[in-house]
């Protein structure tokens, strides 16, 4: 059977099988229609085109044609096809947005299921440049005949097209039908000389003069007369000549001047068509009903319900008037139906609501909307509803519980929706501003002097918010606080709010932690991170542990990739490894590129490293080593480079990779953790490469001398100039155990062990030799080794512990330098340097008041060292290489 295109006239029945569940989301075509098989003709003649386009004003029945053209055509068991149809509105306006809709499509058909790449997208791993390429892989692996309906085109940006273009260049299984009101790229030149494409314009949309006669003969009382007066008033077109229809049937008193003066008549029809075309609705009621769910973009039949206070029954009853006085159409989401009014009587009706509701009413079904959509996972539109309701204290708790998904798929639009904010709203409403300054955060590598204005204003109003505040209250505004510093790089300060926080969610019971956990669990996150960056680990791991009731899968994963990132850096690969483990999306295409990711590559190369594997893991880290420009973790991410580069005898390129970064990144705001993290692998890098006076200089100018990573620096430096000195109680292994990482003591042990060593106090240095051996061996740990000068440790545990030996074998030794600078302990270089004054044994010992055993133990130790067999051998070479 032909398609056929129809007109639509006023019913009151109901057809509730005329939706369409098979998921394509096309919408419900009312009944009670007059056949227009010219439309129809146009699109048939179109079927052969990759791409329809069907441009014309608003209301004009783009959409109702291609919806009763595609409903009316017969599948083919031997060519079968499918039709996904994505409405588009503002909320898919940019491209990540746009293609959000439409990888949506896909999944409602069940075309993408959870292990598809293209469910990646949804979950903010794929990179948005890959996401054409992806659905053209899907449409290759399903097979089949696919007609994309791209419909309200021109609500979105223009550019969308060009990524449309693309795919249907390169895919032979898509057909795209575009409904628009502008003129486009796809009407472009060279779009037509590429692809083969049929444009529909608005003349040919609009009714004709028979076929208005007819729609008055079929569904009026009106002679032909009136036909061709309506037909002068509307110009043809359908959404008017629609309400002409119904105001002639339903309100005939309205339209008083006699047929035989069809000027007046005209004047008059065309006059009510154009007072907001309100005269499509038949009562008062109605009229009412209609304002009130226009304020929401699109509403369900229970919020339809709960904003005109009818019954369940009465408000489905009067949507699916609407839908068949062609006023707007349903389309379902998930497992429900949400009904759409079309865009020009959607403009109409919020113009007649803000003049015929009070402001009251216009204020509680705003916020009524906004609430229901922020439930429903609408989190933009429900900031704009509770925009124009004035109820701006709602945008943080908005913004906090949809975070994730405004920044990754709307941070565009949620960026310019609160950039018009008026200043003085931002002025009145400090949580405005720091929601603003948290989005502009997100675009700025450095926090700019509006951002930090913003946040200082936030704060103090904040501030004098508290001590009136409910304590639920209490906890968004703390939670403001957090994420006002944050956005300011004020790590310390924002650590700090984030334990004040924190420490009021613990005192929440169960049953309200779990009713709240869904609002702030990305505050949660961030907090987490927070706390990375300061080097907290411990509390970072405590704080993480929060989020295990947390079931959303995106933070779950997130969360995982921080844990195994937190744990490897730290030493306990062990427990990395399980949180890796974890990660069940690292293999979905598109999540290694994503910033949830950034830890599991951090952590997977520290377990390349531990696993005597550098070059993997050089490999492994690549993808965020070219991303430092976007990555907070930075700092993070260059020195696991550098720890890689040192395992793999790279020292020189560690140095140079490192300096480079730095440079690249110097006026970005990091924590002093971090950059004390940096320049002590900076001076450990140039004590690598020989230059101990520049290392020396490096520590003595670098930040938190008293971190971990500065305390080890300075013990290699000390044993690069052969002093050995008993270490200060901050520099003592024991002190790094009780404020280091497991992979900060296991260095601090052997480092002790080699100074024992040298000393000649080979007892106390096999102690410290097996205390690292044992905690290396319970955490997983081999590097430590890469971080001390092998030799003397080798020799003793060849001597005392043969079964140590393994921690050298088959590991680099960038650091055997320091060796070489002095290896004498300074009892040896005595004992030579007496040895060298005097011939015998005997001497030396008188000289020095030791024993005569003791000076032969002191040559043994230093010939080995120097590699000689001999007394005067080892003056010599002592004496050549200035060692005494």
């Amino acid at each position: 059977m032909r398609a056929q295109n129809r007109m639509t006239v006023p019913t009151q029945s109901r057809d509730a099988s005329a939706r369409r569940t098979d998921g394509s989301g096309i919408p419900l075509i009312p009944h009670g229609f007059i056949e227009r098989t010219r439309l129809s003709s146009l699109l048939d003649s179109a079927r052969d085109s990759a791409l329809i386009v069907v441009r014309g004003s608003g209301g004009s029945g783009k959409s109702g044609l291609v919806a009763s053209w595609l409903r009316d055509q017969s599948p083919s068991a031997a060519a079968p096809q499918r039709d996904l149809w994505v409405s588009l509105d503002d909320g898919a306006r940019s491209r990540s947005s746009f293609w959000r809709r439409i990888v949506r499509a896909f999944q409602a058909i069940g075309s993408v299921t959870d292990e598809s790449p293209l469910s990646n997208f949804i979950l903010g791993y794929a990179e948005l440049d890959d996401v054409p390429g992806l659905v053209l892989a899907q449409l290759e692996h399903d097979r089949i005949a696919t007609r994309l309906v791209l419909d309200d085109f021109h609500l979105v940006d223009d550019d969308n097209a060009l990524d449309i273009v693309w795919l249907l260049k390169q895919s032979h299984w898509l057909t795209v039908v575009v409904t628009t009101r502008r003129r486009g790229h796809f009407e472009a030149l060279d779009v037509a000389a590429r692809i083969h494409s049929t444009v529909i314009t608005e003349n040919a949309l609009a009714f004709t003069p028979e076929e208005t006669r007819d729609l008055f003969a079929n569904a009026t009382r009106f002679s032909a007369e009136h036909a061709l007066i309506a037909h002068a008033a509307t110009r043809g077109h359908p959404l008017a000549t629609r309400i002409a229809v119904t105001l002639l049937m339903q309100r005939p008193e309205s339209v008083d001047a006699p047929v035989a003066d069809p000027a007046a008549l005209t004047r008059q029809l065309a006059a009510h068509i154009a007072q907001s075309l309100l005269p499509a609705f038949a009562h008062a009621h109605q009229l009412h009903f209609a304002a009130v769910a226009s304020l929401p973009p699109e509403l369900s039949i229970a919020l339809a319900s709960t904003l005109s206070g009818r019954s369940i029954v009465d408000a489905e009853s009067t949507l699916e008037e609407f839908a068949n006085e062609g006023l707007g159409e349903f389309r379902e989401v998930g497992s429900t139906f949400v009904f759409r009014f079309h865009p020009l009587i959607s403009e109409a009706l919020q113009i007649h609501a803000a003049h015929s509701l009070s402001a009251e009413e216009l204020r509680i079904a705003r916020l009524t909307s906004a609430t229901q959509l922020s439930q429903s996972g609408n989190g933009l539109e429900a900031i704009k509803l509770f925009i124009s309701a004035g109820a701006y204290e709602q945008l943080w708790p908005t913004v906090a519980h949809h975070f994730s998904e405004l920044i990754v798929y709307q941070q565009d639009e949620l960026h310019t929706l609160l950039s018009e904010l008026p200043t003085d709203i931002v002025a009145l409403h400090g949580t405005a501003a720091i929601s603003l300054a948290v989005v502009m955060s997100e675009r700025e590598r450095t926090p700019s002097a509006r951002l930090r204005q913003l946040v200082a204003h936030g704060i103090d109003s904040v501030d004098s918010e508290w001590p009136r505040s409910l304590p639920r209250e209490r906890l968004l505004l703390s939670l403001a606080r957090f994420a006002g510093l944050r956005a300011a790089r004020r790590y310390e300060d924002a650590a700090a709010e984030g334990d004040r926080f924190v420490a009021q969610v613990e005192l929440l019971s169960a049953a309200t932690r779990s009713a709240t956990m869904h609002a702030i669990s990305a505050g949660i996150i961030q907090i987490v991170i927070t706390n990375i960056l300061l080097g907290r680990w411990e509390r970072a791991i405590s704080i993480a542990h929060l989020l295990a009731a947390d079931h959303h899968e995106g933070r779950t994963q997130h969360r995982s990739s921080l844990l195994a990132y937190v744990y490897a850096f730290t030493g306990n690969m062990r427990d990395a490894s399980a949180q890796l483990d974890a990660v069940t999306h690292v293999n979905r295409p598109g999540w290694r590129t994503s910033v949830p990711s950034t830890g599991w590559h951090i952590a997977s190369a520290l377990r390349d490293l531990e696993d005597g594997q550098p070059e993997r893991g050089l490999s492994t880290i690549a993808l965020v080593g070219a991303r430092l420009d976007h990555l907070e973790h930075w700092p993070t991410i260059v020195w696991t480079r550098a720890r890689l580069q040192l395992a793999a005898g790279r020292p020189q390129v560690a140095f140079d990779e490192l300096t480079a970064a730095v440079k690249q990144n110097e006026f970005r705001p990091i924590s002093d953790y971090a950059r004390s993290l940096l320049q002590s692998m900076k001076a450990d890098l140039q004590l690598a490469l020989g230059h101990r006076t520049t290392a020396e200089q490096q520590l003595d100018r670098a930040t938190g001398s008293d971190t971990c990573a500065a305390m080890l620096a300075r013990e290699r430096l000390a044993l690069s100039s052969g002093s050995t000195p008993t270490p200060s109680s901050t520099q003592h292994p024991e002190f790094l155990h009780a404020h280091g990482t497991p992979r900060e003591f296991a260095e601090a042990l052997l480092l002790d062990a080699a100074r024992d060593a040298l000393r000649g106090h080979e007892t106390d240095a096999e102690k410290s030799l097996r205390r690292a051996a044992d905690l290396m061996s319970r955490h997983g740990l081999t590097s430590p080794s890469v971080m001390v000068p092998h030799t003397e440790l080798r020799e003793l545990a060849s001597r005392r512990a043969p079964e140590l030996v393994t921690l050298f074998d088959a590991v680099a030794q960038p650091f055997a330098r320091i060796a070489l600078i002095n290896p004498l302990s300074p009892r040896e270089r005595e004992v030579l340097a007496t040895l060298a004054q005097v011939s015998r044994l005997e001497d030396v010992a008188q000289i020095l008041f030791i024993s005569v055993n003791t000076v032969k133990s002191q040559l043994r130790n230093a010939y080995r060292k120097l590699d000689v067999s001999s007394g005067p051998d080892a003056v010599r070479v002592a004496t050549e290489n200035g060692f005494i």
